[in-house]
Protein backbone atom coordinates (compact mmCIF):
# COMPACT_ATOMS: atom_id res chain seq x y z
CA UNK A 1 0.00 0.00 0.00
CA UNK A 2 1.62 3.38 -1.12
CA UNK A 3 2.05 5.68 1.85
CA UNK A 4 -0.53 8.57 0.41
CA UNK A 5 -3.41 5.58 0.68
CA UNK A 6 -2.10 4.10 4.18
CA UNK A 7 -2.39 7.58 5.51
CA UNK A 8 -6.00 7.79 4.11
CA UNK A 9 -7.27 4.61 5.44
CA UNK A 10 -5.65 5.58 8.80
CA UNK A 11 -7.15 8.86 8.88
CA UNK A 12 -10.12 7.47 8.14
CA UNK A 13 -10.05 5.16 10.43
CA UNK A 14 -9.39 7.40 13.44
CA UNK A 15 -12.42 9.94 12.40
CA UNK A 16 -14.69 6.82 12.42
CA UNK A 17 -13.64 6.63 16.06
CA UNK A 18 -13.08 9.80 17.24
CA UNK A 19 -16.95 9.94 16.17
CA UNK A 20 -18.10 6.64 17.44
CA UNK A 21 -16.37 5.63 20.64
CA UNK A 22 -17.78 7.93 23.64
CA UNK A 23 -17.74 7.39 27.54
CA UNK A 24 -21.54 6.28 26.63
CA UNK A 25 -20.50 3.33 24.66
CA UNK A 26 -17.70 2.50 27.00
CA UNK A 27 -20.95 2.61 29.70
CA UNK A 28 -22.69 0.58 27.00
CA UNK A 29 -20.28 -2.18 26.83
CA UNK A 30 -19.50 -2.56 30.64
CA UNK A 31 -23.32 -3.23 30.94
CA UNK A 32 -23.14 -6.27 27.79
CA UNK A 33 -24.46 -3.92 25.33
CA UNK A 34 -22.42 -4.88 21.87
CA UNK A 35 -21.27 -1.58 19.78
CA UNK A 36 -22.95 -3.37 16.66
CA UNK A 37 -23.38 0.21 14.85
CA UNK A 38 -19.40 0.63 15.04
CA UNK A 39 -18.89 -2.99 14.07
CA UNK A 40 -20.86 -2.72 11.20
CA UNK A 41 -18.98 0.50 10.27
CA UNK A 42 -16.52 -1.63 10.10
CA UNK A 43 -17.42 -4.25 8.05
CA UNK A 44 -18.84 -1.87 5.49
CA UNK A 45 -15.42 -0.40 5.17
CA UNK A 46 -13.68 -3.85 4.48
CA UNK A 47 -11.38 -4.03 7.32
CA UNK A 48 -12.24 -7.12 8.76
CA UNK A 49 -11.18 -8.48 5.43
CA UNK A 50 -8.28 -6.16 5.34
CA UNK A 51 -5.81 -8.82 5.09
CA UNK A 52 -6.97 -10.85 2.50
CA UNK A 53 -5.75 -11.08 -0.73
CA UNK A 54 -7.32 -8.39 -3.14
CA UNK A 55 -7.80 -12.21 -5.47
CA UNK A 56 -10.27 -13.03 -2.67
CA UNK A 57 -11.92 -10.20 -2.26
CA UNK A 58 -9.78 -8.52 0.56
CA UNK A 59 -8.12 -5.05 0.51
CA UNK A 60 -4.58 -6.91 0.21
CA UNK A 61 -3.04 -4.99 3.13
CA UNK A 62 0.37 -5.74 4.50
CA UNK A 63 0.76 -6.76 8.31
CA UNK A 64 2.25 -3.60 8.51
CA UNK A 65 -0.54 -1.81 7.59
CA UNK A 66 -2.21 -3.70 9.75
CA UNK A 67 -0.25 -2.77 12.52
CA UNK A 68 -0.22 1.11 12.00
CA UNK A 69 -4.53 0.30 11.83
CA UNK A 70 -4.42 -1.51 15.34
CA UNK A 71 -2.71 1.71 16.75
CA UNK A 72 -5.10 3.62 15.75
CA UNK A 73 -7.79 1.26 17.25
CA UNK A 74 -5.45 1.10 20.41
CA UNK A 75 -5.33 4.92 20.37
CA UNK A 76 -9.46 4.75 20.89
CA UNK A 77 -9.45 2.09 22.94
CA UNK A 78 -11.75 0.55 20.20
CA UNK A 79 -14.24 -1.51 21.74
CA UNK A 80 -14.43 -3.86 19.09
CA UNK A 81 -12.11 -7.16 18.25
CA UNK A 82 -11.12 -5.88 14.56
CA UNK A 83 -7.61 -6.19 14.96
CA UNK A 84 -8.30 -10.18 16.21
CA UNK A 85 -10.76 -10.96 13.41
CA UNK A 86 -8.16 -9.05 10.85
CA UNK A 87 -5.63 -11.38 12.03
CA UNK A 88 -7.41 -14.35 11.61
CA UNK A 89 -8.37 -13.42 8.39
CA UNK A 90 -4.70 -12.76 7.75
CA UNK A 91 -4.30 -16.39 9.07
CA UNK A 92 -6.80 -18.50 6.78
CA UNK A 93 -7.44 -15.63 3.65
CA UNK A 94 -9.71 -18.77 2.42
CA UNK A 95 -12.32 -19.17 5.20
CA UNK A 96 -12.67 -15.43 5.38
CA UNK A 97 -13.38 -14.73 2.20
CA UNK A 98 -16.15 -16.87 2.23
CA UNK A 99 -17.88 -15.57 5.16
CA UNK A 100 -18.05 -12.05 4.46
CA UNK A 101 -19.42 -10.99 8.02
CA UNK A 102 -15.75 -11.00 9.39
CA UNK A 103 -13.37 -13.87 10.60
CA UNK A 104 -14.63 -14.45 13.85
CA UNK A 105 -17.69 -13.89 13.64
CA UNK A 106 -18.02 -17.26 11.39
CA UNK A 107 -16.11 -19.00 14.33
CA UNK A 108 -18.11 -17.74 17.16
CA UNK A 109 -21.83 -17.69 15.55
CA UNK A 110 -20.21 -22.10 15.01
CA UNK A 111 -19.74 -22.21 19.08
CA UNK A 112 -22.59 -19.83 19.59
CA UNK A 113 -20.76 -16.84 21.83
CA UNK A 114 -20.07 -14.41 20.28
CA UNK A 115 -20.51 -10.46 19.86
CA UNK A 116 -23.88 -9.87 17.17
CA UNK A 117 -23.81 -13.56 16.62
CA UNK A 118 -27.23 -14.55 16.12
CA UNK A 119 -29.47 -16.84 17.80
CA UNK A 120 -31.76 -17.63 20.19
CA UNK A 121 -30.11 -17.91 23.84
CA UNK A 122 -26.80 -15.77 22.60
CA UNK A 123 -25.10 -12.61 24.31
CA UNK A 124 -21.83 -11.25 24.42
CA UNK A 125 -20.62 -9.65 28.00
CA UNK A 126 -17.37 -8.03 28.72
CA UNK A 127 -14.46 -9.89 29.34
CA UNK A 128 -16.14 -12.92 27.72
CA UNK A 129 -14.50 -15.30 25.47
CA UNK A 130 -15.32 -17.21 22.32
Amino acid sequence: MSDELRTILLEQVDRLLADTVSPALLRGLEQGIWPGALWAEMEGLGLTLALVPDAMGGAGLGWDDAAALWQVLGRHAAPVPLAESMAAAGISPRRASRHRSGCLAWWCRARRGCPGAAGPGISWRPGATA
